[in-house]
């Protein structure tokens, strides 16, 4: 088996159940991973090089042979990684989702996600700012005040395993993954961030699709269509 991973912190948990998981198991030793921002795994993917991986949601639409599954990054209201400085377009070449998102909410500015964007959210508590809807924005929270519903910034989607996959992620919402006070710590010296922002932020990803969450894929879906019939 080969994944696609995204070394973002909001997949932290899931990547600390996998190799809790197969620790000391024969699936274990066949697992590879190839490690990237998420616009590259979503290319992987496409291309088969990965047998499965968190996709970008907006990516999980243009191929409806993919098989997906119950899991996905979701945030119920506010991110703080997916942000909008308002002003001048510029995409985050990271991103695919969110950028699509800021253009379907109208919102025109600097997109930043991920580790970078928490850089910045860590950036502005530390100035004593708050992130002003005329200045920053975060899109999760745009995104529910527009629609009442979480937003699904990616799924787990898979071309082989999937039994196997599903199998493991009813597993994983059973479980309640810990995460040790070193990864904690490393993560917050990695992005130079509190170690109370790393708290925060995972507090703020939830991970089942479920019926609110489909809601808002397909409402995404629809409003990316129709931007598209607009262009």
């Amino acid at each position: 088996m080969v994944f696609g991973k995204i070394d973002y912190l909001n997949l932290l948990p899931f990547y600390v159940f996998l190799k809790r998981q197969l620790k000391g198991s024969a699936a274990k030793l066949s697992l590879s991973k190839k490690s990237a921002y998420p616009s590259l795994v979503n290319q992987w993917f496409a291309a088969k090089r990965i047998d499965f991986a968190v996709i970008s949601s907006i990516e999980s639409f243009k191929y409806p042979s993919y098989k997906t599954l119950d899991f996905g990054v979701v945030a119920q209201q506010e991110v703080l990684s997916v942000l909008i400085k308002i002003g001048k377009h510029q995409a985050d070449k990271a991103s695919a989702s969110s950028n699509m998102l800021a253009l379907v909410l109208g919102l025109q500015g600097q997109v930043s996600i991920g580790n970078n964007a928490l850089k910045t959210y860590a950036q502005i508590i530390e100035n004593k700012k708050a992130i002003h809807h005329e200045t920053y924005v975060d899109l999760a929270e745009a995104w529910r005040e527009q629609t009442g519903l979480p937003f699904v910034f990616a799924r787990l989607c898979t071309h082989k395993h999937h039994k196997k996959l599903e199998a493991m992620m009813k597993q994983f919402f059973k479980a309640k993954v810990k995460i040790s006070h070193k990864a904690i710590v490393d993560y917050a010296k990695k992005l130079d961030i509190p170690k109370s922002l790393v708290h925060l932020y995972l507090s703020k990803i939830s991970y089942k699709i479920g019926i609110r969450e489909q809601r808002a894929l397909a409402k995404f879906q629809h409003l990316v269509r129709r931007h598209a019939r607009q262009r």
